[in-house]
């Protein structure tokens, strides 16, 4: 079994990939859809182990250790086959223990070096023809060159493409060194990039990876249908009749395997009931475990479609057990919602001068008008995807505080605009008081998170395109409760530059 994981790749490039291609004709092909955080750990440990993200634990690129889910190798090690891998140091971190060769390249360290980012996947290539020559049953050929150059250049660039027509060339390499009548060879990729290069996030472009098949053991002729990243695993686990790692998610694509499959649907099974009845019990839903009833359990005899059935069952479920449980979780934090959203009321129900509110709710409103201008007019999306690279994230940051602050400013000075007629003081109350409106509508867009997904999640991951959100909301807090007595000012100032030009 040769596995080949293009780092990077996107599904409409992978199209032009003359011998990839020509793989997909003498096997199957399918769309593989990748979990979020789609990065490459992650998504590593999803394709080794079906385990999502969720279910490992693995979530970013600064996991340390070996991954705490049962895994392919080690089902290879326990069954007495070699494994090897060639790529990136990563691998053997995540999977030590249970590789027996290795070949690693380290990523050059400016991904702009077009150059030295081809290199990676040449000298990948060279290592992985060193394993194929060896006594090794289950080789991982991991490419990097793809991701580098998406980084560096973005996921449309002249130099991504280039990197996608050499690792094609690398993919004829690896080919000519096996005999697909008795090896397997799957081909895929962790996640793909956006166009200016970047991923993480949810963009199709990003979560839809290409996964092809062929050789020993694969149908010919299926074509174009949508699985999970989860699913290949199983699948690889059954052309090497290794027993299904125990944390396993996904499903054998048998709809693409050929020969002796008797004992593969009820193998499956076992390893689902397993893992699923204990996730039932921890969910509180009995109907997730009664799934694995003896009747149900028929459905297994239809062929490709009973475990394609059954999987889709236990996932349905499995999404009715979770949401049950946190909604659960919801009830429970829902008063501490509504006391904290609360208190902040008493000082508008109680304000002295109310006609100050009316300037003050319409200066905070242009302050979220300017923030979400300065956010979204630079193409920025909730998404771990506009982190192009992981040393962008402090500078990304640092910049949306200053955003906050220029925002928030700029509402101090409207506040101030609009109370031309008043004191100088109840200018400054009204600067003051667009903080506090300000304030109050971050608090509770914060509030609204923490009832949906705490603030911490120990079985679960939350809706990250929220959970971003929500992070940037509480960073824009920090300048508007620290710059409180600087947009006051600021307000002073527009009620003069307003008397100023009334005056005229």
């Amino acid at each position: 079994m040769v596995l080949v994981v293009v780092d990077g790749l996107r599904l409409d490039a992978s199209r032009t990939m003359k011998t990839l291609n020509m793989l997909r004709q003498q096997g199957a092909d399918f769309a593989a859809w990748a979990g979020e955080p789609s990065l490459s750990y992650p998504g590593w440990t999803v394709i080794a182990s079906g385990a999502t993200q969720e279910v490992s634990a693995v979530t970013t690129n600064w996991y340390e250790g070996p991954v705490r889910v049962d895994h392919l190798f080690a089902a290879a090690k326990a069954a007495g086959l070699r494994t090897g891998v060639a790529g990136s140091p990563g691998w053997a971190t995540l999977f030590q223990g249970a590789v027996d060769a290795r070949v690693l390249v380290e990523d050059p360290d400016d991904y702009t070096d077009a150059e030295a980012g081809y290199r990676t996947s040449a000298d990948a290539t060279d290592g992985a023809l060193d394993l194929l020559a060896q006594d090794l049953q289950f080789v991982l050929i991991h490419l990097p060159s793809v991701d580098v150059l998406g980084h560096g250049f973005g996921g449309t660039s002249p130099q991504y493409a280039e990197s996608v027509r050499r690792v094609d060339g690398h993919l004829e390499a690896i080919l000519q060194a096996v005999d697909l009548a008795d090896t397997t060879v799957l081909v895929t990729a962790d996640h793909g990039h956006i166009d200016r290069g970047g991923h993480g996030g949810w963009e199709t472009v990003v979560r839809q990876v290409p996964l092809v098949l062929a050789g020993a053991g694969v149908r010919r002729g299926v074509q174009d249908r949508d699985v999970r990243q989860t699913d290949i695993a199983p699948t690889v686990a059954a052309l090497l009749g290794l027993s299904i790692p125990a944390h396993n998610q996904g499903r054998p694509l048998v709809e693409a395997l050929e020969g002796d499959l008797a004992t593969l649907p009820r193998r499956w099974a076992e390893q689902q009931r397993n893992l699923y009845t204990y996730v039932a019990g921890y969910l509180g839903d009995p109907a997730l475990a009664a799934l694995f009833s003896d009747t149900r359990l028929t459905m297994l005899s239809d062929g490709p479609d009973g475990i394609a059935a059954l999987s889709d069952e236990i996932g349905k479920e499995y999404a009715i057990g979770r949401a049950a449980r946190l909604e659960r979780e919801r009830r429970r934090r829902l008063p501490i919602v509504v006391a904290v959203s609360v208190v902040p009321l008493i000082y508008l129900v109680l304000h002295d001068r109310k006609r100050l509110l009316l300037p003050a709710m319409v200066a905070a409103a242009a302050f979220f008008a300017i923030d979400y201008g300065l956010f979204f007019g630079r193409g920025y999306t909730f998404s771990l995807s506009i982190f192009n690279t992981e040393s962008l994230i402090l500078q990304f940051f640092n910049r949306r505080l200053i955003d906050a602050a220029i925002a928030i400013a700029a509402a101090g000075l409207l506040a101030g605009l609009l109370t031309a007629r008043a004191g100088i003081g109840d200018a400054a109350r009204a600067g003051l008081d667009t903080g506090i409106l300000v304030a109050y509508a971050l608090l509770l867009q914060v509030l609204y998170f923490f009832w949906q997904w705490d603030i911490s999640f120990a079985w679960y991951l939350p809706d990250l395109r929220l959970g971003f959100k929500y992070y940037l909301d509480l960073l824009k807090m920090v300048p508007v409760g620290f710059l409180a007595l600087g947009y006051m000012l600021v307000a002073v100032v527009g009620r003069g530059i307003a008397r100023v030009l009334f005056s005229r």
